[in-house]
């Protein structure tokens, strides 16, 4: 019975290794996707456009690994730029710190440590702060926690009531805070996050 138990524990951490890949496999399937950029995707992280830009495509097409390469390059060219990564999803945290990783090490770009590659959640949590509390800060106005919000506009309109108000700060009194402040999966963040966002960066 033991050794039946052993063998059952390890067949089921066979089967979640299988799962879960490891640090080393992410590494070598987001150096893989990178090497396997076409040259419109190349051209699109190296064009800086003086305004907005957006980059469009399918689900899947390398979008996330076109915004971080962009990230890598505007880091290597502007060691003294304050440059922001934001997105929707929570677990596109840990890719874009991975593919960080590997592209300023894999093009010996030297990072400023005074200048470090914020990459925060549009939100963040009560553990980790987002570029919405980032972008509060320098109004002199408290962020709202999550459960405000949730009174006042309801549950599914409680950031977009958030990011309304402070567009309205913003567009009153503007304040640079990102040189570069990239924004994936912008089309599932409130548009007044987005406008929000395009006053905070000169």
């Amino acid at each position: 019975m033991l050794h039946r138990a052993r063998r059952q524990l390890y067949d089921r951490n066979q089967a979640f290794n299988r799962k879960t890949p490891s640090s080393k496999a992410r590494f070598l399937k987001n150096r893989s996707e990178i090497a396997n950029l076409d040259s419109w995707q190349k051209a699109a992280a190296i064009e800086t456009p003086d305004g907005p830009q957006r980059i469009r495509g399918l689900a899947g097409s390398g979008k996330t690994i076109v915004l971080a390469l962009k990230a890598a390059y505007l880091l290597g060219e502007n060691p003294d730029w304050r440059i922001g990564v934001t997105f929707h999803t929570r677990a596109l945290r840990q890719q874009f710190r991975q593919l960080n990783a590997s592209l300023t090490t894999s093009r010996n770009i030297a990072r400023n440590p005074m200048r470090p590659l914020l990459i925060m959640h549009s939100f963040g949590s009560q553990v980790q702060k987002g570029i919405y509390a980032k972008s509060v800060a320098p109004m002199e106005c408290s962020p709202e926690t999550s459960a405000t919000p949730k009174r006042t506009y309801g549950f599914n309109n409680a950031f977009e009531g958030i990011c309304a108000e402070l567009l309205k700060v913003v567009e009153r009194d503007p304040k640079v805070i990102f040189d570069a402040l990239l924004i994936d999966e912008a089309q599932d963040l409130p548009k007044e996050f987005s406008e929000a966002c395009v006053s905070l960066h000169c």
